[in-house]
């Protein structure tokens, strides 16, 4: 490793991911500002990934990769990725999707110039193509989310996300979907906004919702998002008429994007 990496430590939960986690990787040891650490998290995987993990090798950063007995889920993934860092900053990216070079630099210099950001992300794009456009001459705007803004919808993408180590905030375990917004919002209630860098800098090869079974993720969206709401109520971030407004919005979102998908024939 050499002095120009970047004090981050890449967070990567894997559960039968053999087919893509390579590329994840590459992306990883590509940026123009190495991360100086890799921690992998193989959720009780029954393929190869494992393996591919343990023979890939790169000179520029180091890569560590944790087993777990089964497969608890990705919140508890990051949680123990987390709690194995010893980086400034956590950077996470999926095992199924891939970075823009640029990513780190960018990210990781706009928060060592501003300490008040404790969370920062990005723009994503969706596609096949493994190429990048240069950014080296493109400017770029920075917007700043409220909880307000969150709580309309969730405003960032899990592998666009950087956020400083020390944060006393984890992924909920006890719920599968929604979980990464319940953790913005909690951190947004902290800090009062969030930073949002105005480039698509994450690449993802699938939709947002998954490229199959789209109606019953949606469903498990929406039931998250519930229960995010109430978990919010609960912790005194937001008051009980708020929640229930809240919990109306997602109905209406989730009547909406099940009609969008009937009529499409998904």
């Amino acid at each position: 490793m050499t002095k120009s990496n970047a004090p981050v430590t890449v967070v990567i939960p894997m559960f039968n991911s053999a087919a893509t986690i390579e590329r994840a990787l590459n992306s990883a040891a590509a940026q123009s500002s190495p991360p100086q650490e890799v921690i992998v998290v193989d959720d009780g995987s029954i393929d190869t990934g494992a393996s591919i993990v343990e023979r890939w090798s790169k000179s520029n950063i180091s890569v560590h990769l944790i087993k777990h007995p089964g497969n608890l889920g990705p919140s508890a993934s990051r949680n123990t990725a987390w709690a194995h860092a010893t980086q400034k900053y956590i950077a996470f990216l999926d095992a199924d999707d891939a970075w823009h070079p640029e990513k780190l630099r960018i990210q990781t210099q706009l928060m060592e110039r501003d300490p008040t950001i404790g969370l920062i992300g990005h723009e994503y794009d969706i596609g096949e193509d493994t190429r990048w456009d240069d950014l080296s001459t493109r400017a770029f705007t920075l917007s700043t989310f409220s909880l307000s803004h969150f709580l309309l919808k969730n405003r960032l993408s899990t592998p666009t996300v950087m956020l400083r180590q020390e944060l006393p905030h984890r992924f909920a375990t006890d719920q599968r979907f929604a979980e990464d917004y319940r953790l913005w919002m909690e951190i947004v209630s902290e800090f009062g906004s969030v930073s949002f860098i105005n480039l698509p800098l994450t690449r993802l090869f699938k939709s947002p919702y998954g490229g199959s079974g789209l109606s019953g993720n949606l469903r498990s969206m929406y039931v998250g998002e519930l229960h995010t709401f109430s978990s919010l109520r609960k912790k005194g971030i937001i008051q009980r008429p708020i929640m229930i407004v809240c919990m109306l919005w997602s109905t209406i979102k989730y009547c909406r994007r099940r009609l969008r998908t009937l009529i499409a024939g998904k």
